[in-house]
């Protein structure tokens, strides 16, 4: 009947395996953004001469931009782990070990150990230039 609303379907496990797969993605491009951002800051303060009048008001804004690039990387290095799991559990076994360089666990950890590796470059960065 038109206008009449309909039960929602149950999902099934494909649909379940393609949900997971699109968080996981996104995360996963959310968390290379955010390292572009790092990247970016440590250019910058590389190369932009400041006035000695406003350098202070300059490091405690870029100083901010830094952490919150840096939490925001280790928040979708989180969603990455959360999702990259789900879909670890779902592929064949066999499968995961021909086609993945390391554990899953260990390539989040390392990730998650750039995105600070960075962000201590860009604060070293900030200090001293």
């Amino acid at each position: 009947m038109p206008g009449q609303a309909t039960a929602p379907k149950a999902a099934d496990a494909k649909d379940i395996f393609n949900h997971v797969l699109a968080h996981h993605v996104a995360h996963w491009a959310a968390y290379v953004a955010m390292i572009g951002v790092q990247l970016t800051i440590a250019f910058a303060l590389c190369m932009t001469p400041v006035p000695p009048a406003s350098q202070l008001f300059r490091k405690i804004g870029i100083g901010l931009v830094i952490a919150s690039a840096t939490i925001g990387a280790l928040y979708f290095m989180k969603g990455m782990d959360r999702y990259g799991g789900m879909l670890h559990d779902r592929l064949p076994e066999d499968y995961i070990r021909k086609s993945t360089m390391m554990p899953h666990g260990m390539m989040i950890g390392s990730s998650a150990l750039a995105a600070l590796a960075l962000a201590v470059l860009d604060y070293a960065l900030l200090i001293f230039l």
